[in-house]
């Protein structure tokens, strides 16, 4: 069975596995604007028995800038008000989710953001003290460095952005993920039932085939995004105007 993508849509989609298995992903279906972006990252051990080395082998380090540690900060803070978020819509004793990719994910939209908008990202994300050219430079400095941290780790992070054919998007926007993120951008036809198909395999691919049919095909309005949305509901109107949340939250 084939789904497909309305015209006016911005799905927020990532991914992330640990040890080689896939977490628990929350899906939300949402009806919106724009865009469509995918972060996947994928963080899987060489060893699934534990270190091989001594116990007291030096741990690999990140070395950050004063702003990289101000975007670390900024994300701790994000990450637990998420993470109460969550906690409060599900009644799952045990929970998992991926602040930083939700973060990377929301990163690659502020860069779309201005005025009010970017005022309400700023809050939402704690970036009132950086300007966008640290939070993006801070972002691409840790993303390479934890790429590269340690050769006994798997660690690789994909994202991409999915915009309506025929939608104009300002070249700075996309050029900017490109350069900051890594992001792959594509225009396709949301109408075309085979666009769910593409996507998916896109995911797959990137995540070793741990995560396949992150998008249903059983639904036109896909997104899979642990539950920021009571946070942006409230805080970011401007950019979320029709929200509408149109099926109960599930994981897997």
């Amino acid at each position: 069975m084939s789904g497909k993508l309305p015209e006016a849509t911005i799905l927020v989609c990532f991914a992330s596995i640990l040890c080689s298995k896939n977490h628990n992903i929350m899906k939300r279906y949402i009806s919106l604007i724009i865009v469509f972006l995918v972060s996947v990252m994928t963080f899987s051990s060489c060893e699934e028995n534990g270190p091989s080395g001594p116990a007291d082998e030096e741990i690999p380090k990140i070395t950050l800038n004063l702003k990289a540690l101000e975007i670390i900060k900024a994300d701790q803070a994000f990450g637990f008000e998420l993470f109460r978020e969550v906690y409060n819509l599900t009644e799952k004793d045990n929970i998992m989710i991926s602040p930083l990719s939700v973060s990377y994910a929301l990163g690659m939209t502020y860069n779309g953001a201005a005025g009010t908008t970017l005022d309400a990202f700023n809050d939402v994300l704690h970036f009132d003290d950086l300007t966008t050219r640290e939070v993006n430079e801070s972002y691409k400095d840790l993303m390479d460095q934890l790429v590269h941290l340690d050769e006994q780790v798997e660690f690789s992070i994909a994202n991409s952005i999915w915009y309506r054919l025929g939608f104009e998007v300002l070249s700075e926007f996309i050029q900017t993920n490109k350069d900051y993120f890594d992001a792959e951008v594509k225009d396709i036809d949301f109408n075309d039932p085979q666009t769910v198909e593409i996507i998916n395999q896109w995911i797959e691919d990137k995540t070793n085939d741990k995560i396949q049919d992150m998008l249903p095909h059983t639904r036109s309005i896909i997104c899979a995004f642990p539950v920021i949305l009571p946070i942006l509901r409230m805080r970011i109107l401007q950019l979320l105007s029709s929200l509408m949340v149109t099926a109960p939250s599930a994981w897997w």
